[in-house]
């Protein structure tokens, strides 16, 4: 295969190109001076995997698209270990984020390395890539083709156990159980993410619509811990509750065994959650805007409580409108298409009442709330692409018309 043919494919089927679901003309350059970088190392290696095939046949290479973000790389992540690895597939991570104490995990759990696509390893993962088909078969895995997770969670490390216990020392004054919580905060998107800044600027967390819940849990013996990134801006909650920047760091291994010994994981619409869902924490879901959700994704033992939407002359739309629609709603209200009506304090204070009475084992389903969510599960049987969605009690009780 020539150079000009080699760069041709790369530009297609298999370059980092891919890496950016949304191209434009700056991440596309870039991708092809990456590409241009690997050549000649693809050139270099490609005698190497000639002699390779002969005596062990094509390379088995799976490449995980996860665009550079931490839910999409998370999913894929759990679905690779409910999956298996064989003994000789290779596993291409392509995404320039990477979580460390993660990496170290899956890589335990899986028994298999996983390569990242920054600096040497990325030169060298796009210069495999660039290997004629003669070589390599590529299996190429996606989120929206990763629709089943495993059930048993990843094993907590002696090392996380001990972070955990040192930060607990110096957060809590006491042995008591606590749930990490998580912001959606617009000063993070505006740094990490500003391209899609805007379009997440309605999910922006209200702090002080927070702070109930958190007096509630405190009342209750319950601490709350802030991971993920910090509550500024709007997002700020008026509470003196322990915070990671305190204590650790934004995407470091404090966050994630904070995660492996919560009580329950309590995300206020933010992909944080991913934190929790390798150990199999039970997670709360407040102000829940992103309703289509594809099957086998919602994490198990979730709970939600869900923004409500409106139209612009004033019809509140039921559950069966919205997986009607087809298209995220969340993004229609970021457009003024439709008008986002956030839970009130008092609604997620009655969640998180129903959240640690279910986890503690007391929770107690009246003939009432028992009818409401067998109408909802059929309600959802309806639509088999999206994920059933297991709501508050008392929100469905106070809102019915959802069910209509």
């Amino acid at each position: 295969m020539s150079l000009k043919s080699r760069l041709s494919d790369s530009l297609s089927e298999r370059s980092v190109v891919r890496r950016y679901h949304h191209p434009d003309r700056s991440n596309t350059r870039q991708a092809v001076r990456f590409a241009l970088a690997a050549l000649p190392v693809a050139a270099l290696i490609s005698p190497l995997f000639a002699v390779r095939t002969v005596f062990l046949g094509r390379l088995p290479i799976t490449v995980l698209a996860a665009e550079s973000e931490f839910g999409p790389s998370m999913h894929l992540l759990e679905f690779i270990r409910g999956r298996g690895v064989e003994r000789r597939e290779v596993l291409f991570m392509q995404s320039t984020k990477h979580h460390k104490t993660f990496d170290e995990i899956y890589q335990r759990e899986i028994k298999k390395r996983i390569f990242r696509s920054y600096g040497f390893w990325g030169v060298l993962q796009q210069a495999i890539l660039l290997q004629p088909k003669l070589f390599i078969v590529i299996t190429r895995i996606n989120p929206s083709g990763a629709n089943t997770m495993p059930t048993w969670p990843v094993r907590t490390t002696s090392e996380l156990v001990q972070c955990r216990g040192t930060i607990l020392k110096k957060v809590q004054s006491g042995a008591r159980d606590y749930v990490a919580l998580a912001v959606h905060t617009s000063q993070y998107d505006d740094e990490t993410n500003p391209r899609y800044a805007s379009q997440e600027k309605t999910r922006e967390s209200v702090g002080a619509d927070l702070a109930g819940a958190i007096d509630y849990l405190g009342v209750s013996g319950v601490d709350v811990i802030l991971v993920g990134a910090a509550d500024t801006r709007v997002s700020r909650i008026p509470r003196n509750i322990p915070r990671l920047h305190e204590f650790g760091s934004h995407g470091g291994s404090e966050e994630v065994a904070l995660a492996s010994g919560c009580k329950y994981f309590w995300t206020d619409d933010v992909g944080a959650f991913w934190l929790a869902v390798p150990f199999k924490k039970p997670i709360l879901f407040s102000n829940f805007s992103r309703i289509l959700i594809r099957k086998g994704v919602q994490p198990q033992g979730h709970m939600v409580v869900p923004i409500r939407y409106q139209t612009l002359d004033g019809k509140l739309l039921t559950f069966r409108d919205l997986f009607s629609t087809r298209s995220p709603t969340h993004k229609a209200a970021a457009k003024g298409e439709l008008i986002m009506i956030r839970n009130s304090p008092d609604e997620i204070v009655e969640a998180h009442k129903e959240m640690l009475s279910r986890v503690d084992g007391s929770w107690n389903e009246s003939s009432q709330a028992r009818e409401r969510r067998e109408h909802l599960e059929l309600m959802f049987s309806e639509f088999p692409d999206w994920s059933p969605l297991s709501v508050s009690a008392q929100y469905l009780e106070k809102h019915e018309y959802l069910l209509g």
